[in-house]
């Protein structure tokens, strides 16, 4: 059993979903999965996940899969099984609307941002979404 698989996997709550996080290389990683979910409130958040990924991996982002980590994660039923897993929460939900591509946002404590272009919240299903667009598809 490896060191990783030792570690406990903890809830954060997020949006009143449950995501979960272990502690990896003395960081807080996030299952990918459950922020979807949170983020979307799709009940096919896996589905979701592997179109987002075979699209920008098809668009030639390959950036996506050198960020992500496979971490053991305690599933429903106790078991511990493999999960795509982010390291950086202040970057889940920053992704360009056009493109889907991830921004590098920095947030600051007076609420300002450097990176990506902000254009203020709208109302989708039940809750309100933010909306970012990259460099690149703002021009």
């Amino acid at each position: 059993m490896t060191k990783q698989a030792l570690q406990v996997t903890r809830v954060a709550i997020f949006r009143n979903k449950k995501v979960r996080k272990i502690i990896y290389q003395n960081e807080w990683w996030f299952s990918i999965i459950d922020a979807i979910e949170a983020l979307t409130e799709t009940d096919r958040a896996r589905k979701y996940w592997s179109d987002l990924k075979k699209k920008l991996s098809d668009e030639g982002y390959i950036e996506v899969s050198e960020k992500i980590g496979q971490l053991k994660l305690e599933a429903p039923d106790g078991n511990l099984r493999f999960r795509d897993s982010k390291n950086d929460p202040k970057n889940l939900g920053r992704v360009c609307a056009v493109c889907g591509k991830e921004i590098g946002v920095k947030l600051f404590p007076d609420k300002s941002y450097s990176g990506g272009n902000y254009f203020g919240k709208f109302p989708f299903k039940s809750k309100t979404l933010e909306y970012w667009e990259c460099d690149s598809c703002y021009q």
